[in-house]
């Protein structure tokens, strides 16, 4: 972790970076980094982290963040909702808990997201004014998720909206004409 640490000091100008531990049960050790690369636009992260990085909400520059096989045990979108920059975030396996919320204001100009493998998700609330301008939500595997997020009209922009491979009673909830 530290040696990694330091080497991205110096590398002040860096506009994109990909970590990826090798397995996925490796934790990848980010929190030495006392000044990370400010310009960063693009962050990819694959493997465990204990807890998301201090120093990620300080990247403004950040347009697309894509988090693997993290499996935090606390609600990452506390973190990420406030980066000014965020158009396109993709998670996988980083979240353990079974609720979450996209909070007002949150995300402000967030296009697409992407779900995958939140494997104890049971919930997912938006609060009106969340994620205002997102364009694409793509929700998958979340096998305890039975049922749309709630407070999903409130994303007026929405223009595609994907399922894939979530469990039967989920798919029965967007079946017209069945009530709810």
């Amino acid at each position: 972790g530290k040696s990694l640490c330091s080497s991205l000091k110096r590398l002040t100008n860096l506009h994109a970076l990909s970590i990826t531990s090798i397995g996925k049960e490796e934790i990848l050790d980010l929190q030495h980094l006392s000044s990370p690369p400010l310009l960063i636009q693009r962050l990819y992260l694959r493997g465990r982290l204990e807890t998301l990085p201090h120093w990620l909400p300080s990247l403004h520059g950040l347009v697309r963040l894509y988090l693997k096989w993290s499996r935090l045990k606390d609600d990452p979108l506390e973190f990420l909702q406030h980066l000014p920059n965020l158009v396109h975030l993709e998670l996988l396996q980083v979240f353990e808990g079974d609720v979450l919320s996209f909070r007002m204001g949150g995300f402000k100009k967030l296009k697409v997201l992407g779900l995958d493998k939140f494997s104890e998700l049971r919930c997912m609330k938006v609060e009106v004014g969340a994620m205002p301008c997102v364009e694409k939500l793509i929700i998958q595997r979340c096998k305890l998720l039975k049922r749309v997020p709630e407070g999903i009209e409130y994303l007026t922009k929405l223009k595609v909206l994907e399922f894939f491979d979530m469990p039967e009673e989920f798919i029965q909830t967007l079946r017209p004409g069945e009530k709810g």
